[in-house]
């Protein structure tokens, strides 16, 4: 008789699939570095370390040693973006120092401590402005996918919301017919019907509690 009943008013709410904000970590595969960072900073360190240990066990082989300093900048940058890079760079940079102290290293000239510099804080900088700009792109992507998101659920609630509208007007109208033919129980039982589909309505129209993603910064 009508165009949508009450039970089939609640089975289509019942379906309904909330809209989810997608965060940084729902993203597809995340790198272990960004979504664990203590993890990372701990491994940056204890590289780090490593490296200034196996530089103290072989001096003769300390130059190529030293370009394993590159692992823990790097993984700083990628971590942790621009500043994490310059950290990484910085940090490394005195592990070299601290070695050179240690040992009384009077092998490496001013231009050896110029390049070293150079090339660890030059990796860091750029490594780690191309993971800021990166994160940047994935979270405009991200606030995109938001906004068609809500604006697809808006629009859906609306035509759904006129649709069970139009049903309630017609149990309306059909009660006030029942009422005219002068039967008032058929008219109650379209009322309480209409009050079903109301009550349906109003929660179709209450808008979903989600919050915006946010998306992880390096």
């Amino acid at each position: 008789m009508f165009g949508s009943t009450p039970v089939s008013i609640l089975g289509r709410i019942a379906r309904r699939q909330p809209v989810r904000a997608v965060s940084g970590e729902e993203t597809a595969d995340e790198p272990w570095y960004r979504s664990r960072p203590r993890i990372a900073a701990a491994v940056i360190a204890g590289s780090s370390l490593a490296v200034l240990g196996l530089q103290l066990l072989d001096h003769r082989a300390s130059d190529a040693i030293a370009l394993l300093y590159v692992l823990p900048v790097s993984l700083a940058a990628v971590t942790f973006g621009l500043r994490g890079g310059l950290a990484g760079a910085f940090g490394g940079y005195l592990a070299f120092a601290v070695f050179a102290v240690v040992t009384r290293s009077g092998h490496v000239g001013l231009d050896g401590w110029i390049s070293r510099g150079v090339a660890l804080f030059l990796l860091g900088a750029l490594l780690g402005r191309a993971a800021d700009r990166t994160a940047q792109a994935n979270r405009r992507t991200l606030g995109q996918v938001w906004k068609k998101l809500v604006t697809e659920e808006e629009n859906r609630r609306y035509r759904e919301g006129i649709e069970l509208s139009d049903s309630i007007l017609q149990y309306v109208a059909a009660a006030r017919w029942a009422i005219e033919q002068g039967d008032p129980a058929e008219a109650d039982r379209l009322l309480r019907q209409a009050l079903v589909a109301g009550q349906a309505l109003v929660g179709e129209l209450l808008p979903p509690t989600v919050n915006p993603p946010t998306g992880n910064r390096p």
